[in-house]
């Protein structure tokens, strides 16, 4: 049987393994090295040659080094990789740009033990990407909006702004715009968050938490200076409740300004964490009109015994 050349191939294997090096010399040294379930698909543009190369893979595991070489084992490594071809090898369109959900050990920082990684990669020099890839019944969104992307997010974090507050959980780089028009040296954007605001008495126990909690929360963190000369202004929306103090309930949605950088400045923040691959998020709307700013505002419900009322709250802490 005789088939004719067409436009789609298609390639499902297992024990396959994924290479990418970003020098583009040898893989010799290779930036990434996951070994598992992979499959191959590849579109072949019949007007131009130019061809787009799909990687999606499962039950990964092998290496990652990122930007500044530090180098992490991934395991559980679960991902897309699109791969661009014009067909002139001197189009800086040409590369990758892909997402990788894993388990990291190693490296530094909050992956000096083990967590919940996501290594988000975009190796060519397009500044707008949003493709949507369709595998095994979910769908992966992968956007950029910068070029020669190779980083890390950390997806269980602990994070601590004294004396604020304390955070934990999803979180990944600021946007490149974000920083541009806050003038931070470096932030986070945080979706499934946990923010505690109040007393944490005892570390070791949680029993004596007194104060505010968070949670659904989408965040974002902007930090100015490093180390003693660090300053920040962070932003945060969620679900609020009340624990520690017998008798008092309070419940609603709040936000929340903190802003010790002397800065005023508004954003949008694009690069908050998406909980599943599918998810399609409106970008998250930042404004600081004060360089010196503590204010939570929204509305809430206040409970006291049996006495139990609709409250706006607009207060400083």
């Amino acid at each position: 049987m005789t088939l004719p050349k067409g436009q789609f191939v298609r390639l499902t294997g297992e024990n396959l393994k994924l290479e990418v090096d970003f020098d583009a010399t040898t893989f010799a040294s290779a930036d990434i090295t996951i070994g598992g379930s992979v499959s191959v698909s590849q579109f072949t543009d019949t007007a131009t040659a130019a061809r787009r190369t799909t990687v999606a893979f499962a039950n990964g595991e092998g290496t990652y080094t990122d930007g500044d070489g530090v180098v992490y084992g991934v395991t559980d490594a679960r991902g897309v990789v699109i791969l661009y071809d014009s067909g002139n090898p001197a189009d800086t369109t040409n590369g990758i740009v892909g997402q990788i959900e894993v388990t990291a050990t190693g490296g530094a920082g909050p992956f000096s033990g083990t967590a919940t990684g996501v290594i988000r990669l975009n190796t060519t020099s397009r500044v707008s990407v949003n493709e949507a890839v369709s595998i095994a019944g979910a769908v992966w969104t992968l956007s950029f909006d910068a070029a020669n992307v190779n980083e890390i997010a950390i997806a269980d974090a602990t994070l601590s702004y004294d004396p604020y507050l304390t955070i934990e959980g999803t979180v990944e780089s600021l946007n490149t715009q974000a920083l541009t028009d806050s003038g931070a040296t470096s932030g986070i954007a945080g979706r499934n968050i946990t923010i505690f605001l109040g007393d944490k008495g005892d570390l070791a126990d949680e029993t004596d938490d007194v104060g505010l909690l968070l949670t659904n929360t989408q965040l974002a963190i902007f930090e100015f200076g490093t180390s003693a000369e660090r300053s920040f202004a962070i932003y945060a929306e969620g679900d609020v409740s009340v624990i520690g103090i017998d008798g008092l309930r309070i419940e609603g949605r709040v936000q929340i300004w903190i802003n010790n950088s002397g800065r005023i400045f508004n954003t949008t923040v694009t690069s908050v964490p998406r909980l599943d691959p599918s998810e399609t998020l409106a970008p998250l709307a930042v404004k600081f009109t004060s360089g010196a700013m503590e204010q939570v505002l929204g509305n809430v419900l206040i409970g006291i015994a049996a006495e139990i009322g609709r409250a706006s709250c607009r207060e400083r802490v």
